[in-house]
């Protein structure tokens, strides 16, 4: 485990502790946000995963920053348990009294986290994907299908969420809003721009990203949802249909990219940031916003910028219920339902720009139909 420790000026007096469980690019993202926002006057924490490169390199620029208190490297990469909890045991735990925790990667040091969290302390579930949306629902088809309780949930004491108003799960915590759409109506969000631009080495380019459509795509084979080939089917079937359209593909960031060949597409790159990073710079640099459609089966990232969206002329497409038509889609009817349950919700508290369409026939009536 790697640690950069605090300046030896600063003490912690009486201020609040709170830590931010950090596995991916994107927890890092939201961490930043609140650690700049709602917890600038506290003693901050970060913990981040070695297992994602991009996390291992943001640990080396945070240096250069006074974000953060203590940034704690932990080294889970092809680690066993032992290991981990050997790293987990050196950390201050009684001290902290809140833990912003995401996911738990079975893989991963979060999966152990819970155990070593004093009782005292206030562990707030924070968004990750849709599933946090309904997590006590996906913990059940964790145990269905793997025989997994992934997290413990009687410890987790609320649940913070980009938009709460779509929270559809069983589990009754305390509800309460990220407000990053407040802070991209600040002058601060210049400065939240730059710094996460350095944190994650990223130059943003506007011709980069010259797109009418962009598909946020799924890793449905590597998942075991459809067969490569019914996969490659669908994507050229998809790309067809957009054929008169400047089409661009998110590639999911666990996919590799000898999945798009002999496919005629564009890229997004980088692919190893948040793509909400991207669009939080496109926000603010590109004012030709307008006229947009963004399409996907289920992915968290259409969810988030819709959330964001402050172009009310852009449309969401949601292409779940093509996938139902592929045997063996639905896995789990119980856990089917959960899902498809929160994306009629979204769809209508956000029916004013989101359409779920029900096959490959009605996407090319609606882009048809588009200008």
């Amino acid at each position: 485990m790697k640690i950069l420790k605090p300046s030896a000026e600063y003490t912690k007096n009486n201020k609040t502790t709170v830590c931010f469980a950090c596995l991916t690019p994107f927890h890092l993202f939201l961490s930043y946000l609140l650690a700049k926002t709602v917890y600038r006057d506290d003693y901050r924490i970060l913990l981040l995963s070695d297992s994602h490169p991009k996390l291992r390199e943001a640990f080396d620029r945070l240096e250069a920053l006074d974000i953060w208190h203590e940034v704690m490297l932990i080294n889970d990469y092809n680690q066993s348990y032992p290991s981990m909890r050997q790293q987990l045991s050196q950390i201050d735990f009684k001290s902290i009294d809140i833990v912003h925790y995401f996911s738990f990667g079975a893989a991963s040091y979060n999966y152990l986290l819970l155990d070593y969290i004093s009782g005292n302390t206030k562990i707030i579930l924070t968004h990750e994907g849709i599933m946090t949306y309904f997590i006590q629902e996906m913990c059940e088809h964790c145990k269905r299908k793997y025989n997994l309780n992934p997290i413990d949930l009687d410890k987790i004491g609320e649940i913070w969420l980009l938009d709460k108003t779509l929270y559809t799960g069983k589990l009754n915590r305390p509800l309460f809003n990220i407000e990053i759409k407040k802070y991209l109506e600040d002058p601060l969000k210049y400065e939240l721009c730059n710094e996460l631009n350095f944190i994650f080495n990223y130059k943003y380019e506007k011709n980069n990203y010259r797109y009418d459509l962009l598909l946020f795509d799924q890793c449905l084979a590597l998942a075991h949802i459809l067969t490569p080939l019914q996969e490659k089917q669908l994507l050229a079937s998809l790309i067809k249909e957009a054929s008169k359209y400047d089409l661009m593909i998110k590639k999911h960031p666990s996919d590799s990219n000898n999945k798009y060949d002999d496919l005629d597409i564009t890229l997004l790159e980088p692919n190893d940031i948040p793509w909400e990073l991207i669009y939080l710079n496109q926000l603010i640099n590109d004012e030709s916003q307008a006229n947009k459609v963004y399409l996907s089966y289920h992915s968290g990232a259409i969810i988030n910028t819709n959330i964001l969206c402050t172009n009310t002329n852009n449309q969401f497409i949601l292409l779940n219920k093509i996938l139902d038509a592929y045997k063996g889609y639905i896995e789990d009817p119980q856990y089917h339902n959960v899902v498809t349950n929160f994306l009629n919700h979204f769809t209508t508290l956000y029916h004013h720009n989101t359409l779920q369409l029900d096959s490959l026939s009605d996407l090319k009536d609606f882009l048809h139909t588009s200008p």
